[in-house]
């Protein structure tokens, strides 16, 4: 079995360098804390419990360790989905925004559908609170699966949350970590990403992907070793046995994570090999969006000594070797050695890659290449990719906002005509008079129907109506937040 994917080296992890990064706790990434689906699927409704367990190598003691998490779901709403994990990643933003200075938070629904640019609607806000409740029935029990920095692999059985309160007069909420995991937070046992990059994947499978490779790719040079499909499959929260459904399953998240750049895909090293009777592995490398910018801004104090320079340190995260990078410090001015990375930065992040990167970065070096054509440098490189996720993010919103007008117009006509039609005979005759009277419409045109609307919307409900309106007003507001009183309204039962 492979254990490279699985060990429990962390210190070469990438960190990107965002106008937002989000965290999440590495302790949480290991293995799946969630079904692989949005909802649970109707063939797991009476499930209650997931299962993960593996064999890896303990990089400090060389040792053989079995790992194995088992997650418990409560009697009422059960194991957790894709969804609920993600709102349970959007808590530890609060978290992390508090800097991880208390084990308590403060929150609103409304904002952890904001942290995941989520929207506003009804429904959205109903699914977060049960979401959360759902959380709170939860047991997790880790045999030899929880990272101490202190004593390595250890057990322990806890849930993620240990209580929520409600504050009465402020409307918000209040919620504690459980020890364990606020401690796992103190002592730094969290991953960066980049949040942008992490909304802007679709689908919640490509997600769950993003964090654990977040996590695994060890250097921007290395790769996820060919590894055993259905343990992979384990990983990903997948419950499938047979390689052929789980690369079904697979291909769609893995093209998506590919159109990103977060992984690479060509015919030299595609993503399944078949090493076997009905076995097959699968083998990740990292895309141009696990940018080798990052060598410049954020270095790997592991291989440093005494001797060893910053930009010595640069050229072996790049790949270079140890020897070779030292003779080339010595050998060439600073100043050209930092202009050629710039210039092999340009190249990886635009131009899909290299074959032979330290071979490249060598020859460059050495032969003092000039700048390649359309270079740009790192910040204007790190710009307009923010224009570009800002477009993207723009466009989401755009479609978000849509949507929630959509549902609110529906939402308003169907709970206008449930309270017209409890109304009086004499009230309705009155309502219909008095629109008669003011739009100098009949009670036969179809605009009669648009109007008894407006007036219940308005008069009775007393929230603004959109009944006769088109979305322009609703986005050019920024949707719900330019109609206050729409929020309580949305979440009031019929």
């Amino acid at each position: 079995m492979q254990t490279d994917l699985f060990d429990s080296d962390l210190n070469l992890r990438p960190k990107k360098v965002t106008a937002y990064s989000g965290k999440h706790l590495l302790n949480l990434s290991e293995f799946p804390l969630a079904l692989g689906s949005q909802r649970i699927p109707m063939g797991l409704k009476q499930s209650k419990t997931l299962i993960c367990e593996d064999m890896i190598t303990d990089s400090s003691t060389k040792l053989k360790v079995r790992r194995k998490q088992t997650v418990v779901g409560g009697d009422l709403l059960g194991l957790p989905t894709k969804f609920d994990d993600e709102v349970l990643l959007a808590l530890m933003q609060f978290s992390a925004d508090a800097k991880f200075t208390s084990d308590t938070i403060r929150y609103t629904h409304y904002g952890i559908a904001k942290k995941l640019n989520k929207g506003v609607d009804g429904p959205t806000l109903k699914r977060i609170e049960e979401s959360i409740r759902r959380w709170m029935g939860v047991t997790v029990y880790y045999e030899n699966a929880w990272w101490n920095p202190k004593g390595g692999w250890e057990s322990h059985d806890f849930h993620i949350l240990e209580s929520r309160h409600k504050n009465s007069m402020s409307n918000d909420y209040q919620i504690r970590w459980n020890p364990l995991v606020f401690e796992s937070m103190q002592h730094g046992r969290i991953g960066t990403m980049d949040w942008e990059t992490f909304l802007h994947l679709k689908s919640s499978l490509s997600r769950q992907i993003y964090r654990l490779l977040l996590k695994r790719f060890k250097s921007h040079r290395s790769s996820l070793p060919g590894t055993d499909i259905v343990e992979f499959a384990q990983k990903m929260g997948i419950q499938e046995s047979q390689p052929g459904q789980i690369k079904k399953k697979l291909k769609p998240s893995l093209k998506e994570l590919y159109s990103c750049g977060i992984i690479q895909n060509d015919d030299r090293s595609p993503w399944f090999k078949k090493v076997g009777t009905k076995k097959w592995s699968i083998t990740l490398k990292p895309g141009i969006a696990f940018s080798f910018s990052d060598c410049a801004i954020e270095l790997d104090d592991q291989t440093s000594s005494a001797s060893f320079s910053s930009l010595s340190r640069q050229l072996v995260k790049i790949g270079i070797s140890e020897k070779a990078a030292q003779r080339l410090v010595k050998d060439h001015p600073a100043a050209l050695i930092k202009q050629q990375i710039e210039y092999f930065l340009f190249l990886m992040d635009t131009k899909g890659g290299i074959k032979n990167p330290a071979g490249y970065l060598n020859k460059a070096i050495k032969d003092e290449h000039s700048a390649p054509m359309g270079y740009k440098d790192v910040a204007s490189r790190t710009a307009d990719k923010k224009d570009k996720n800002e477009a993207a993010r723009r466009e989401d919103r755009l479609k978000t906002l849509q949507e929630e007008f959509r549902i609110i117009v529906a939402e308003q006509k169907k709970r206008a005509w449930l309270i017209h039609g409890a109304l009086s005979r004499k009230k309705k005759q009155l309502i219909s008079d008095n629109i008669c009277g003011l739009h100098s419409v009949k009670p036969t045109e179809i605009f009669f129907e648009m109007r008894v609307i407006d007036y219940i919307i308005t008069e009775e409900m007393g929230v603004e109506s959109f009944a006769q309106c088109d979305d322009t007003d609703y986005i050019a507001a920024d949707g719900i937040k330019g109609y206050p009183d729409l929020q309580e309204f949305l979440t009031q039962a019929d």
